[in-house]
């Protein structure tokens, strides 16, 4: 640097400018070598306290890095486990997949994905895993212990089966909607009795089963049923073949929006009303044509049946 006494002053400011500049620059290397070692640091936080296990592993299937804020997840210690190969780890079913899915993403690109079991000391855990192209033939795996979400998953299916089997035992049709009225679920009986698969009726309306003219007469009141009601009517069901079968339906609202309703065959009900009917009707003709008085008495001596014989002995109309 010149002596500033044979510096112009605007050379003096220029210089004065440069030299900021300078410092500027250094300062801001210096900001980008604190916020990097800042950055590592808090990332290096942030991977020791999320629940997965992350490795970096090469195109054979050699460990190169672990991450993990749970060790115990692990089948070797986490210093043991890098140069180890996937197939001192897993056994060679799970290997031959699990290079196949390195190819995959080292071929096209993308993240693919894979679940697995395997025993840590002494328990069964599930794992999916999440493999993502890193550097040049290296991939970065997520691994998540899907255990317990698997035990969910099975023991809703479980309960869901048996859900399925008691209304498949029940002697009543079943069908389940949206609020919409479109069937979501039905039963094994509903299918035998309608002649339908469950593929046809899936999605279907349920005014699709009924007898036009008996929805004309009783047509299906959804508003008071998602209104709260619990309703019970007398209709016409419509099945494949063209058969009409009376029925009873009782319906309502569940809890998550949708509705049920059971569908009894009334038919044998309805023939045994039939024949009741006449066998009164016989029985009343019997009653009104015998000549004798005949009348019934309650218990305190009131009338509350004569006949025609009765009528006439005693001057009385009916």
């Amino acid at each position: 640097m010149e002596n500033n006494e044979n510096l112009s002053i605007s050379e003096l400011l220029a210089e004065l400018k440069e030299s900021r500049r300078i410092i500027e620059e250094y300062k801001k290397q210096a900001d980008k070598a604190t916020d990097r070692t800042a950055l590592e640091t808090y990332l290096l936080k942030l991977l020791n306290t999320l629940p997965d296990v992350i490795f970096v592993i090469d195109e054979q299937g050699t460990y190169l890095d672990c991450k993990t804020g749970n060790p115990e997840q692990l089948a070797f210690p986490q210093d043991q486990l890098i140069g180890l190969n996937i197939s001192d780890v897993f056994p060679p079913e799970y290997v031959h997949l699990i290079l196949d899915t390195i190819a995959k993403v080292l071929h096209d690109g993308k993240q693919h994905s894979m679940q697995y079991d395997i025993d840590i000391q002494g328990n069964n855990l599930i794992y999916e895993a999440i493999f993502s192209p890193f550097e040049a033939d290296k991939i970065i795996v997520v691994i998540r212990d899907i255990t317990d979400r698997k035990n969910i998953e099975f023991n809703f299916q479980k309960s869901q089966n048996k859900y399925q089997e008691l209304l498949d035992l029940a002697p009543d049709m079943f069908f389940q909607g949206d609020r919409n009225g479109d069937i979501i679920e039905c039963n094994q009986k509903a299918l035998s009795v309608l002649g339908y698969s469950s593929n046809e009726l899936m999605g279907k309306h349920l005014s699709a089963i009924f007898d036009k003219e008996s929805l004309r007469q009783n047509p299906l009141q959804f508003d008071l049923l998602f209104g709260g009601k619990h309703i019970i009517k007398e209709r016409f069901i419509l099945t494949k073949s063209g058969e009409k079968i009376p029925v009873e339906m009782s319906s309502r609202k569940m809890n998550d929006g949708t509705y049920q309703t059971f569908i009894r065959d009334i038919s044998e009900r309805r023939d045994y009303q039939r024949q009741l009917q006449q066998a009164n009707t016989t029985l009343q003709g019997i009653f009104d044509t015998v000549s004798e008085a005949i009348y019934v008495l309650d218990e305190a001596g009131t009338f509350i049946e004569v006949n025609q014989g009765a009528c006439a002995m005693y001057g009385y109309t009916r």
